[in-house]
């Protein structure tokens, strides 16, 4: 365990003891007596006689930060849940920072991942297809189907929908609306298996709470994975499925570190940082609690 640690003077003896800064709090230690000290500088504890160790190993079991002030998985979503304040619902997100340059055609990343809990939301879904996919589509619970007819309404600015899926015939059409679509999320990508001959399988996985996740130009991705309704278990096994993605999906040239941060907030609450090694499904650490470390 690591802590903030000078020496200080004393200047009534004109020697030296260790002062520890944890926990918000001054922790001075000389001859093995121990004095903590609050913010304010009045003292509040005198433990002369416990030792070092045992005075932290306490100290260290009433918090659930890791030494850094990161959090695990589980603290990190309880935390962010108790300070969701919003009147509605928020949507529970992740920010992982990764050691890719999106610069380089090898280093990018971008697919698609169904939660096993679902997503807490409801998708009203758009297909863009002719012939007997139209009735495919239909029959599979597609909200709006068509051709000409959806790129009409896409362009006076009628877009009824939050997920676009498109048969690979249909891309000529689809690209007309291009400019419009990919800045808000929408337009179809093969790699995100929304173009696609099997239109009921992409609809199907669409409707039962599909995740698309891609890094941005920065090398950072953010993804919803849940509400704050849902129960921690829930939003663990969502967590999981989206991280095994992530990291099994690594690009080629990704060089050195991978994972190198992560922040989980809800959509108007406050950011809470993760330890990467709970999120790295490749390490013994995978969401696993400080407590089961050892």
């Amino acid at each position: 365990m690591q802590f903030v640690t000078k020496n200080v003077l004393r200047t009534t003896r004109k020697q030296y003891m260790k002062q520890i800064i944890y926990n918000n709090k001054s922790i001075y230690c000389y001859n093995n007596n121990i004095v903590v000290v609050n913010n304010n500088n009045n003292k509040c504890n005198n433990n002369s006689n416990n030792n070092f160790q045992q005075f932290f190993s306490t100290e260290s079991s009433a918090n659930k930060e890791t030494d850094d002030g990161l959090r695990s998985v589980l603290n990190g979503i309880k935390e962010i849940k108790t300070n969701a304040k919003a009147n509605f619902d928020e949507t529970v997100e992740i920010a992982i920072g990764l050691g890719l340059d999106p610069r380089k055609p090898n280093q990018n990343l971008r697919g698609s991942v169904t939660m096993p809990k679902g997503t807490g939301k409801s998708e009203r879904i758009a297909v863009f297809a002719q012939g007997e996919k139209i009735e495919e589509a239909k029959n599979a619970g597609a909200q709006l189907v068509g051709g000409e007819n959806l790129v009409d309404d896409i362009l006076k600015g009628n877009i009824d929908f939050t997920k676009c899926i498109a048969t690979p015939d249909m891309m000529p059409i689809v690209g007309r609306v291009a400019r419009i679509l990919g800045p808000r999320g929408l337009m179809p990508n093969p790699k995100s298996g929304t173009i696609t001959m099997d239109v009921a399988g992409a609809i199907g996985a669409a409707s039962q709470g599909q995740v698309e996740y891609r890094v941005d130009k920065f090398g950072f991705l953010q993804a919803g994975f849940g509400k704050v309704s849902f129960d921690d278990e829930d939003l663990i096994e969502n967590l999981r499925a989206l991280m095994l993605a992530i990291v099994n999906n690594k690009p080629e040239g990704a060089k050195g570190k991978y994972l190198r941060q992560a922040t989980l907030s809800t959509t108007m609450g406050k950011g809470v940082h993760l330890d990467v090694k709970f999120l790295d499904a490749s390490s013994p650490f995978f969401l696993r609690e400080e407590d089961d470390e050892e």
